[in-house]
């Protein structure tokens, strides 16, 4: 009988460490980050004041929301659906883009788009290791760093 719950505990123990260093993709991206600025690095001519963004996995897809404040004061909305098969489909915020988008890690998401068969650029979200932080780079301006923190 000791052997058995000894060999269970050992079973179940393995089990549960296997269980918590493999991640599934998306689980760290889930929820809703705020920017931190003072933390990013922004061009001189970078455009919003706030930035929230907000991210929900249903099947093989991710929507993407983002809230922001420009530089004026106003505030606007935006939506993208991104499949996450590595393949191209037509975007859903501007009319001819089209966007793919694939894991790089469990932590990491990455997202291209086209227009007009002309590359418009890769931005990349990656969560920190604790979970914390959210870092987003864009290729087109790689002086642009912007870092979320959860909220």
């Amino acid at each position: 009988m000791r052997y058995c719950l000894a060999l269970c505990a050992l079973l179940f123990g393995s089990l549960g460490i296997a269980f918590s260093q493999s991640e599934q993709p998306g689980s760290a991206l889930a929820g809703i980050w705020a920017s931190n600025l003072s933390k990013s690095q922004l061009p001189a001519n970078y455009q919003y004041r706030s930035l929230t963004l907000q991210f929900a996995f249903v099947l093989d897809t991710v929507t993407v929301g983002s809230t922001f404040v420009q530089a004026s004061g106003q505030q606007a909305s935006a939506t993208e659906l991104f499949h996450l098969d590595g393949k191209s489909h037509p975007g859903t915020l501007n009319p001819g883009v089209i966007v793919s988008a694939k894991w790089a890690s469990p932590r990491k998401l990455e997202t291209h788009a086209t227009k007009d068969r002309k590359d418009a650029g890769t931005v990349t979200y990656e969560v920190s290791s604790d979970g914390k932080t959210l870092t987003s780079r864009y290729s087109t301006s790689p002086t642009q760093v912007v870092v979320f923190d959860r909220k």
